[in-house]
């Protein structure tokens, strides 16, 4: 293990030595941070929250990366990768967290070129490994959980507004005399504005951290436990949920046919024609794929084929503030989050559920009244 690794990625140095000896047994991630990262060789420690489909994700990153010098560890159910980047070597961990979810974990920041590529592995790898877009309720149960632990203040806010999707961002000073506004104000001010996309948000003297509504967070500074109990444990329940919401979709022969899955929006976006418009053109973006339009007014039907695993989808558009998704006879789990975060991330979207049972209707609702 080079110097220049350990001085760079204490955490990831401190794993790799580690799986040497490993036990068999796996490390909390507080343990693992509190044994490496210290004031005199601080870092900050960047996780990414996926949805799993596959039983090893650490084999399908390995296929994903390609032509390039990387070396593979394990310790326990953790999987490490070190990767010999041109920028700087650093160590990837995925670490499992619940059944078909986990953390991917490194000390290098997200806005860097070697982040960027583990993104794209991810992107390669699905659909066993699949990104997923928090929804509102998702970030308000971060700040709901962290609120226990003192005042959650927001210091900076990227956005996109919902009209144009141009960027909109807000920042907030620390003073004497006044207070930075809490998560609750800020996501009050933006509703219906725009929709977030990530938040530097402060816990008192107790955390500091980034959220990305691509189910990420970045450790700055403070109590790591807290960081790992509450924002990652958040993180993971959402990906759970989500999980949960999107397996066993596909249709099957001489079974009912279940609700379909439906992307809310922040605001009645395709009342106005054009949206219809500029909505088809933003799937047939969606990689590897192919796209039928069977019906366009006055509603929307159309077919999105995946090429990676053969998954269909039947998607309507019948309302003004929500696209209505209708799994066909194959529709794995990877597949559909993969198409709901290409919606979610290009458009002004509020949440993902499936649509609520229509209520019944008595004698009463079919006579016409004058």
């Amino acid at each position: 293990m080079s110097d220049l690794l350990r001085s760079n990625d204490p955490l990831g140095s401190y794993l790799w030595n580690a799986a040497h000896g490993a036990s068999g047994m796996t490390p909390s991630l507080s343990e693992a941070v509190e044994a490496s990262v210290t004031t005199e060789n601080p870092c900050q420690i960047t996780a990414w929250t996926v949805i799993v489909d596959d039983p090893d994700p650490l084999e399908k990153i390995i296929e994903a990366s390609t032509g390039l010098d990387l070396e593979v560890k394990r310790i326990g159910l953790i999987g490490l990768v070190l990767v010999n980047a041109h920028q700087g070597a650093f160590v990837l961990g995925i670490w499992p967290s619940r059944k078909g979810v986990a953390h991917l974990v490194s000390t290098v920041p997200v806005t860097d070129i070697r982040w960027q590529r583990v993104e794209r592995w991810v992107r390669k790898a699905a659909p066993a490994l699949s990104a997923f877009q928090l929804d509102d309720d998702d970030l308000e149960g971060i700040g709901t959980a962290l609120s226990d632990h003192g005042r959650v203040e927001v210091a900076r806010l990227s956005a996109r507004t919902t009209v144009d999707r141009s960027s909109y961002t807000r920042g907030w000073r620390a003073s004497e005399n006044q207070q930075r506004p809490t998560l609750a104000e800020v996501l009050e001010e933006v509703e219906g504005i725009a929709t977030v996309k990530t938040l530097t948000i402060h816990v008192e003297d107790v955390l500091s951290v980034h959220l990305r509504k691509l189910a990420g967070a970045t450790f700055y500074s403070g109590q790591f436990k807290i960081f790992e109990e509450v924002v990652l444990e958040q993180l993971a329940q959402a990906a759970a949920t989500r999980r949960k919401l999107l397996e066993n979709r596909e249709r099957k022969i001489d079974e009912p046919v279940r609700l379909p899955i439906i992307i809310k929006m922040a605001e009645p976006l395709f009342r106005e024609a054009d949206a219809i418009t500029a909505f088809i053109e933003m799937l047939t973006s969606f990689p590897n794929s192919g796209l039928a339009v069977f019906h366009r007014n006055p509603y929307l039907h159309l077919v999105v084929t995946d090429y990676m695993d053969g998954s269909n989808f039947d998607t309507f558009v019948v309302s003004d503030d929500e696209v209505a998704i209708h799994p066909g006879y194959r529709s794995s789990i990877g597949s559909l989050s993969r198409f709901t975060e290409h919606i979610s991330s290009n458009l002004p979207a509020r949440g993902t559920l499936e649509m609520p049972e229509p209520a019944l209707l008595d004698r009463d609702d079919l006579v016409a009244v004058d």
